[in-house]
C-alpha cells in the first residue's frame, strides 16, 4: 500500500484541523533527519489541479489502509465524503475505518449495535447498520489551549498513530519518547557545535560589517538629501501654480508629499488647495474623449513610432524619417532609401531601425536632429521579430524560418536554428533569460548560450472545433513569470518555473501587442481595442493575479502596438489606420487606495473624496481620511461586540447610521463630539436594515422573523410597529426614500410591498413571484421604481397606470450573480455589481453606459473578497465608488466612456 491513512473531511468546517492531523502523523515516532515513517493522504497536498479529480481520490483511497473521516454535520452532508465512504464501504473493510469526531452529536446504542441515529448528527447516513460492534472512536470535541489538556489532544492523536502503525498505543507512546530523547541528543550536539561556528564568524564578519555600514550610512544621506532637494523643489513649484491650475498644482504637491512625508509645509500646500477647484476642472476633462490624437494620416503604409520616454514621434513615409514634437511640429527630417520594418526607441536619445533588407540602424536625437551612429548588414534579411537589451544594447534578432541571432557590440556572437519560425521575442530586465514565441511553443533560453532552460506548448484546441491557437507575443513579469498573447485572443500569466498557466483573460481576436510596467499591462488586439489590466502578487502565495480593468476603442483599424508613456498616468497607441492616439488613464479612474487586509474592511460610506467611515468585520467604526492614495484613521467612533453589518451617511443631516450583528444600531451625529448618538437594541442579529433620506424612520429585519418600524426624535428611537413573518425567514428590507413603502422579501420567493402611510404594516401587496431569492435592492426617489437582484441577475420593475408594479426590464447571468443593485434618481442611473467583480450602470431606458472589470474570478480559492463589498454612487450621480480586495477606488461617468 502507497498510503497509510487517507483523510476524509469537510472543507469547510475542518480544513486546518486536517492539516494539523497530517503534519502531526507524520512526526510521531520518527527518526531524525529521516523520511517520514507514515505516509497519510490529503488531497490538498497530494493532488494538483485536474479535471480527473475524483480519478485521483478514487486511486489513492485503493492505494490507502484506512479511512480517517473528520466526522462533523458539515462532513455527513458533504457529497465529496459521501462519495469517499461509499467507495471506501464497497472496496474496503469496514474494520479499518476510523472516525475522529471534530464537530456535533453521536451516541452508540448497544441494544441495536448501532448508533442512535436520532442522537447523532455527525455521521453520515451512509454508515447505518454497518457495523459489526461499537467501531474505533476518537473525541476531538471542544478542545483547550492549556498545556494539559493539550498533552490530552496529542494522545488521541497518538491513538490513530497507533492504529496506522499497528502497533498497541502503549508500546507506540514509548517507542516516541526514545525517539525524541535521541533526536534531542542529536540536536544539542548540533545547536552548540553551530553556536561554537557562528560566534567565529560574527567575530571576523564584524570589523568588514561595521566598514560596509559606514559606506551605507553616507550613501543614504546623501540620496536622501537629494529626495528632500526634489521634494522642495516640487512644493515650490505646486505653490507658484496654486491660483492659475489648482489640478496642476495639487498633483505636484501630492509628487512633493511622497517623496518626504515629513515636512508640514507640504501638507499647508495641499490642505491649501480647494479640492472643489480640482473637481470643477476635472468635470471638464471627463467630458472629453479618453484619447487626443497625436498624429492623423489617410496613408494606411505610414509607420509611425511615439517615443515614450520624450516628447517626440518619428514618421516614416515617402522614404523619409520625419521627427516631429509633441505639438506635432516637424523638427527634422533625413532621407532613408530602404523600408523601414520597425522603430524602436531605448531611451530618449537613442532608437533603432531595421529595414526590408536585413539592414539594421542605430540613431541618436541630440540637439533634436536625426543622426545614424551605427549601420551594420543583419545575417538575417527578412527580420519577423527583434529586441534590444537597455543594459547593453545586445540585440536578438529572429526570422520566420526559426533562425535566432544575437549581436553584441555590434559583432554576430551567437545563431541556433528552430523548428518553427520566431515571432516574438523579449529579454528579461535582469539580462539572464531570453523568451521566443514558436508558434505552438514559447522556450525560454539562457541569454548568454541561448540554450533552453524550459518549454510551454500549447496542448487544447479553440472549442473542440480543430483549430489550434498559436502564440502571437510575449513579455516578462521579472524572470520567472510571463504573459503571452494567443492567436484567438486569449492572454494568458504563465509561471515558467511551475510550468503552468496562472490566469486567462481574453480579447475578441488576435492579440497583437503586450506590455508590462511595475504595477500595470496593457494589451491590444485585431479587434481595435486596448485593455488596461491590474497585475498584483500575493506574497503569501507567491503568485501573480492579472484584473481586468476597463476596454478603450477609438482606432478604426487593427492596433499594431502599444506601450507605457514614462512618468506618466498615459499609455501610447499604432494603429495600422497611420494614426498614433495618447491616452490618459486618469480621465476615468482614480488610482486605488489600500485599506489594508488587517483592518478587514466590510462596508464603507461617502462622506466626500476625502473624509469616509469604514466599518470592519471586528465591529469597528472608523473616522478616516484619504490623501491621495493614502489612507489614514483619524479616529474610532465606536467598538460594536459584533461585525457591522450595515452603514449608512445621511449627508443632509451630517449623520451615520449603523446596525451590528450584536442586535444594536446607532445614529451618530458626527462634527460633534463622537459619543453623541443614539442606540437601540434587540436581542437578536439585525440581518437588513433601511431608512428614509430624512431619518424620520428606521425598519430592521432581525434573525428572529421580526420586522421592526422605528420612529427617530432628536433624543431617542422607539418602536412604532412591528410584524412577525412566521413562514420563512426575511432575506432584505428596503425602506422607501420618503419612508412610505417598504419592499420585503423572504424565502418564498414573493416579494411583498408594504404602504406605511397609516404608521403601522396593516397594508400589504404581494408582489409578482420571482425565481430566486433577493440579494438587494432599491427604491427610486418617486416610488416608481423598485430594482433588485436575484441569483440569476437583476430587475427593474415600474409603476404602471394602474399603480401596480410590473418588470421594466431584467440582466440575466448564467456565470455569476448579482450582489448589489442601487438606484439614483436624479440622474436615471441604476448601479449592478457583481460576484466576478463587474461593475454595471444601466439607465432606465435599458441602455448600459458603464462596463468595468475590477478584477475577473479566477482561482477562488485563493483569493480574499472575491465580489465587491461595497460600492454606492456620490457626486449627484456623476461618480461612483467601489470597495473590493480591501481597496477603494472611485470612478467618473460619461457618456464617453460606454464599452
Amino acid at each position: 500500500m502507497r498510503y497509510d491513512g487517507f483523510i476524509s473531511y469537510s472543507h469547510k468546517k475542518d480544513r486546518g484541523f486536517a492539516e494539523s492531523l497530517q503534519r502531526t502523523l507524520h512526526t510521531i515516532a520518527k527518526p531524525l533527519f529521516k523520511p517520514k515513517v507514515l505516509n497519510v493522504f490529503r488531497d490538498e497536498t497530494n493532488l494538483s489541479a485536474s479535471p480527473h479529480l475524483w480519478g485521483d481520490i478514487e486511486k489513492a483511497l485503493s492505494q490507502s489502509k484506512h479511512l480517517i473521516f473528520l466526522a462533523s454535520p458539515k462532513a455527513a452532508d458533504s457529497k465529496w465524503v459521501k462519495k469517499e465512504i461509499n467507495y471506501w464501504l464497497e472496496h474496503k473493510s469496514i474494520d479499518t475505518l476510523i472516525l475522529a469526531i471534530t464537530n456535533g452529536q453521536f451516541k452508540w446504542n448497544d441494544e441495536h449495535n448501532d448508533f442512535d441515529w436520532e442522537h447523532t448528527t455527525a455521521i453520515p447516513v451512509v454508515l447505518k447498520g454497518k457495523f459489526k460492534g461499537e467501531p474505533f472512536i476518537v473525541d476531538f470535541r471542544k478542545p483547550d489551549e492549556s498545556k494539559s489538556d493539550k498533552s490530552k489532544l496529542f494522545e488521541k492523536y497518538a491513538k490513530i498513530a497507533a492504529v496506522l502503525h499497528e502497533k498497541e498505543f502503549d508500546e507506540l507512546f514509548g517507542e516516541d519518547i526514545k525517539v525524541q530523547r535521541r533526536n534531542n541528543r542529536i540536536k544539542n550536539g548540533a545547536i552548540f557545535l553551530l553556536a561554537l561556528l557562528t560566534l567565529l564568524a560574527i567575530f571576523f564578519w564584524n570589523k568588514s560589517e561595521k566598514n560596509r555600514k559606514a559606506a551605507e550610512i553616507n550613501e543614504e544621506k546623501a540620496k536622501r538629501e537629494a529626495i528632500i532637494s526634489k521634494s522642495n523643489e516640487l512644493n515650490a513649484r505646486a505653490l507658484v501654480d496654486k491660483e492659475n491650475d489648482p489640478t496642476k498644482s495639487f498633483a505636484l504637491a501630492k509628487e512633493a508629499y511622497s517623496l518626504n512625508q515629513d515636512n508640514k509645509d507640504i501638507l499647508n500646500t495641499i490642505y491649501g488647495i480647494q479640492y472643489k477647484d480640482v473637481f470643477s476642472y476635472n468635470d471638464e476633462l471627463y467630458s472629453t474623449p479618453f484619447y487626443n490624437d497625436l498624429f492623423k494620416s489617410d496613408e494606411y503604409d505610414v509607420l509611425t513610432q511615439y517615443s515614450k520616454y520624450s516628447n517626440h514621434f518619428i514618421v516614416y513615409k515617402d522614404k523619409s524619417l520625419l521627427l516631429y514634437d509633441y505639438s506635432q511640429d516637424l523638427i527634422d527630417s533625413v532621407g532613408y532609401t530602404n523600408k523601414i520594418g520597425d522603430i524602436i526607441f531605448l531611451n530618449k536619445d537613442i532608437f533603432y531601425t531595421y529595414s526590408d533588407v536585413g539592414q539594421i540602424e542605430k540613431w541618436t536625437l541630440g540637439n533634436n536632429k536625426l543622426k545614424m551612429v551605427h549601420s551594420y548588414s543583419s545575417k538575417i534579411k527578412s527580420i519577423a521579430a527583434i529586441a534590444i537589451s537597455e543594459k547593453d544594447e545586445t540585440i536578438v534578432v529572429s526570422d520566420e524560418r526559426g533562425n535566432l541571432v544575437i549581436y553584441r557590440n555590434g559583432k554576430l556572437d551567437i545563431q541556433r536554428k528552430f523548428s518553427e519560425g520566431i515571432y516574438d521575442i523579449d529579454i528579461s530586465k535582469s539580462n539572464q533569460y531570453i523568451l521566443i514565441v514558436l508558434g505552438h511553443s514559447t522556450k525560454l533560453l539562457d541569454f548568454n548560450s541561448l540554450e533552453g532552460i524550459n518549454e510551454y506548448n500549447i496542448k487544447t484546441n479553440d472549442g473542440g472545433r480543430g483549430f489550434n491557437p498559436y502564440f502571437k507575443d510575449a513579455t516578462f513579469i521579472g524572470d520567472e513569470y510571463v504573459i503571452v498573447g494567443l492567436s484567438n485572443g486569449k492572454i494568458q500569466l504563465y509561471d515558467i518555473k511551475g510550468n503552468r498557466i496562472l490566469y486567462q483573460g481574453a480579447h475578441t481576436d488576435f492579440i497583437t501587442d503586450i506590455k508590462y510596467s511595475s504595477s500595470n499591462m496593457i494589451s491590444t488586439s485585431r479587434d481595435r481595442t486596448i485593455k488596461v489590466w491590474e497585475v498584483s502578487k500575493d506574497v503569501g502565495l507567491n503568485q501573480y493575479f492579472i484584473d481586468e480593468l476597463v476596454t478603450l476603442s477609438g482606432h478604426e483599424d487593427d492596433i499594431t502596438e502599444i506601450d507605457f508613456v514614462v512618468n506618466s498616468n498615459q499609455i501610447i497607441s499604432h494603429s495600422s489606420d497611420g494614426n498614433i492616439k495618447l491616452w490618459d488613464l486618469e480621465k476615468y479612474r482614480i488610482p486605488s487606495i489600500d485599506l489594508k487586509d488587517s483592518i478587514s474592511p466590510s462596508h464603507i460610506a461617502v462622506k466626500d473624496k476625502e473624509k469616509i467611515i469604514v466599518s470592519t468585520n471586528y465591529g469597528l467604526l472608523l473616522d478616516c481620511r484619504l490623501d491621495g492614495q493614502r489612507f489614514m484613521i483619524q479616529d474610532t467612533l465606536y467598538k460594536y461586540e459584533d461585525r457591522v453589518s450595515f452603514i449608512k451617511y445621511i449627508d443632509e443631516k451630517k449623520t451615520l447610521l449603523s446596525s451590528s450583528h450584536d442586535g444594536s444600531f446607532l445614529i451618530h451625529k458626527l462634527g460633534s463630539s463622537l459619543d453623541n448618538y443614539l442606540k437601540a437594541k434587540i436581542d437578536f442579529a439585525i440581518s437588513s436594515m433601511s431608512c428614509d433620506t430624512e431619518l424620520q424612520s428606521i425598519i430592521t429585519a432581525s434573525h428572529d422573523r421580526y420586522l421592526r418600524l422605528w420612529s427617530v426624535s432628536d433624543n431617542s428611537i422607539l418602536i412604532k410597529d412591528s410584524l412577525k413573518i412566521n413562514e420563512e425567514d426575511i432575506q432584505h428590507v428596503t425602506l422607501s426614500k420618503d419612508g412610505t413603502l417598504v419592499f420585503v422579501m423572504i424565502n418564498d420567493n414573493k416579494p411583498r410591498l408594504y404602504d406605511l402611510l397609516n404608521g403601522d404594516f396593516s397594508s400589504c401587496d404581494t408582489l409578482p413571484e420571482i425565481s430566486s431569492s433577493v440579494g438587494n435592492a432599491d427604491i427610486s426617489e418617486d416610488n416608481n421604481f423598485i430594482a433588485f437582484t436575484t441569483r440569476t441577475g437583476f430587475s427593474l420593475w415600474k409603476k404602471n397606470a394602474k399603480n401596480i408594479f410590473e418588470e421594466e426590464f431584467s440582466v440575466l447571468s448564467n456565470e455569476d450573480y448579482f450582489t448589489r443593485v442601487i438606484i439614483e434618481s436624479d440622474t436615471k442611473k441604476i448601479l449592478a455589481s457583481r460576484s466576478s467583480g463587474k461593475v454595471e450602470i444601466w439607465d432606465f431606458d435599458k441602455n448600459k453606459i458603464f462596463d468595468i472589470y475590477l478584477y475577473m474570478d479566477q482561482f477562488r480559492d485563493n483569493r480574499k473578497h472575491q465580489h465587491i463589498q461595497d460600492a454606492g454612487f456620490y457626486n449627484q450621480g456623476k461618480s461612483f465608488y467601489t470597495l473590493s480586495k480591501n481597496k477603494l477606488r472611485f470612478w467618473n461617468i460619461t457618456s464617453d466612456e460606454a464599452q
